[in-house]
């Protein structure tokens, strides 16, 4: 089978607007290397014109890795950066793959994913853990 890698990005932004956000990530997958994805990071608006740094990823089939990145999009949604580039008034890009939420439950998101339970469970953005959904 072939595997891909959905990977989790650590941003690394001297811009003080974004170091104040705790735990920011991008959640994300490429079909090349993620060195290779992230190797002009400082230019791509993608990962807000900065460098980051790789601090875990996750292999999954290729076949499922757009179903992967899309379940885990919507199931941390509330705590995702509202990041938009304009240029001459018009919106250019909006940086949509990137969250507020600690590694250690991005992990524990995974271990939901893998164990075909995370439908039964929801990310509370105040205390910042997972939980069982209130509103099945």
């Amino acid at each position: 089978m072939n595997w891909q890698v959905a990977a989790t990005f650590a941003f690394l932004n001297p811009d003080p607007q974004v170091t104040g956000i705790p735990d920011l990530h991008k959640i994300g997958y490429t079909t090349t290397t993620t060195r290779q994805r992230i190797g002009n990071a400082e230019h791509e608006k993608t990962y807000l014109n900065a460098p980051v740094e790789i601090i875990a990823e996750y292999a999954v089939p290729a076949a499922i890795a757009s179903g992967v990145e899309t379940t885990l999009h919507h199931f941390f949604a509330a705590a995702r950066l509202d990041v938009t580039y304009e240029r001459d008034g018009q919106t250019v890009k909006t940086a949509d793959e990137w969250f507020s939420v600690p590694l250690p439950v991005i992990d524990e998101s995974i271990s939901l994913l893998n164990a075909e339970t995370i439908i039964s469970f929801e990310y509370d953005t105040e205390s910042r853990t997972i939980g069982l959904r209130t509103n099945p």
